[in-house]
C-alpha cells in the first residue's frame, strides 16, 4: 500500500496524462458545428487542433528545467492556470480567431502536465516499479482516448460545442485544487542552475547530437503526424461527408481506442519473440498499406463507413506499434 502523498500524487499524474488526450478528442465530434456557428470553412475549424498541439509542443521543451528550478508543485500551478485562461477565451470565443488563439493558450497551459506526469513518476520510483505503474497509468490513456469522443459526442447532441469546453474548466479546476492543497512537492532539491539559458541550450544541443535518439524521435513525431491529420479529417469525413450523427462518431473513435489497446497488447506478445526494428518495420508496412488503401478508396470507390475503417484500424496498429517501441 502506498502513503498518502504517493497516492495523491499518482491523481494528479493520472488527471494531467489523461488532460491532453481528453483536451485534443472530446470536441471532434463538434468540428462541423463550430465552422457553422463561427460561419468558418472545415479547414479554419480544424486548424483549432493544430494550434492546440503546437501550444503543447513549444511549451514543453520549457516545463522540465523550470521544475527542476522551482520544483514540479508551482510548474503544474503556472501552467493549470495558463491552461484555464486558454479555456475561458474559447469559451467566451466570438471569432473562429480566438478559438484558435484560445487553443494555442489552452495547449501551452496544458503542456505542463504533459511534461510533468512522467517526471513526477520518476520522483517516486525506478526501475521495475516505474515500468509498472507507467504500465498501468497507459490503461487510462487508453481509456480517455476512448471515453472523450463519446463524452464529446453527448455534450454536442445535446448541449453544444461549448459543453465540451465547460468539461475541461472543471477538469483543470480539479487539478489547480489538488495541486495546491493536497500535493506535497515531489522535488526535493531545487536546481535554480538549470533555469538559465546557457543550460537549456547546452542540454538540447547535446541531445540534438544524439543520433540514435533523433532518429527514434523523428519516427514518432511523423507517426503522430498521421494520427493528428487522422483525428483531424475523421469529423469531417463521417459527420459532415457521411452523415453520422455525433454521437455514433464518438462510439466509433472509441473503437479506435480499443484497437489501440489490443495493439499494445499484440506489442507486449511479439516483443518476446522478435525484435524491435522488425515490430518498428512492421509498423511503418501496416502505415504505408494504410495510406495506400485510403488514396485508393478516395479516387475509385464510393464512401462508405466499412471501405474508411479498414485502413484506419491498420493505421492505428502500426502507429502503436512504432510509438510504444520508439520510446
Amino acid at each position: 500500500m502506498y502513503s498518502r502523498p504517493i497516492m495523491i500524487a499518482m491523481m494528479i499524474v493520472v488527471l494531467s496524462a489523461t488532460l491532453f488526450q481528453v483536451s485534443a478528442d472530446i470536441y471532434l465530434p463538434s468540428l462541423p458545428a463550430i465552422a457553422v456557428f463561427f460561419h468558418c470553412s472545415l479547414g479554419q475549424a480544424q486548424l483549432t487542433i493544430s494550434y492546440f498541439i503546437a501550444g503543447v509542443a513549444v511549451t514543453a521543451l520549457w516545463y522540465g528545467p523550470i521544475s527542476e528550478g522551482i520544483g514540479r508543485r508551482w510548474t503544474l500551478v503556472i501552467g493549470i492556470g495558463i491552461g484555464i485562461s486558454g479555456t475561458l477565451l474559447c469559451l467566451y470565443a466570438a471569432h473562429i480567431a480566438q478559438l484558435q488563439v484560445g487553443r494555442f493558450i489552452q495547449g501551452c497551459g496544458v503542456g505542463a502536465g504533459t511534461v510533468l506526469w512522467r517526471t513526477v513518476l520518476r520522483d517516486y520510483f525506478y526501475g521495475k516499479k516505474l515500468a509498472q505503474v507507467t504500465s498501468f497509468l497507459l490503461i487510462f490513456m487508453v481509456l480517455s482516448m476512448m471515453m472523450a469522443p463519446i463524452l464529446g459526442g453527448y455534450l454536442q447532441q445535446y448541449s453544444g460545442w461549448h459543453a465540451s469546453f465547460v468539461f475541461l474548466l472543471l477538469w483543470l479546476f480539479c487539478i489547480l485544487i489538488i495541486v495546491l492543497f493536497l500535493f506535497a512537492e515531489s522535488n526535493k532539491h531545487h536546481h535554480r542552475h538549470k533555469l538559465s539559458l546557457n543550460f537549456i541550450f547546452l542540454s538540447y544541443r547535446q541531445l540534438l547530437a544524439q543520433r540514435r535518439f533523433m532518429v527514434f524521435t523523428a519516427m514518432g513525431f511523423l507517426t503522430y503526424g498521421g494520427l493528428l491529420t487522422l483525428f483531424t479529417a475523421a469529423p469531417v469525413v463521417f459527420i459532415h461527408g457521411l452523415g453520422l450523427r455525433p454521437i455514433t462518431f464518438g462510439y466509433m473513435m472509441m473503437l479506435i481506442g480499443i484497437i489501440t489497446g489490443v495493439a499494445g497488447w499484440l506489442n507486449a506478445k511479439l516483443s518476446h519473440q522478435i525484435s524491435i526494428k522488425t515490430i518498428l518495420l512492421y509498423g511503418i508496412g501496416l502505415m504505408l498499406l494504410s495510406g495506400v488503401m485510403l488514396l485508393g478508396i478516395s479516387y475509385w470507390f464510393k464512401y462508405s463507413i466499412i471501405l474508411f475503417m479498414v485502413p484506419i484500424i491498420l493505421f492505428t496498429i502500426g502507429s502503436t506499434f512504432i510509438f510504444l517501441n520508439c520510446f
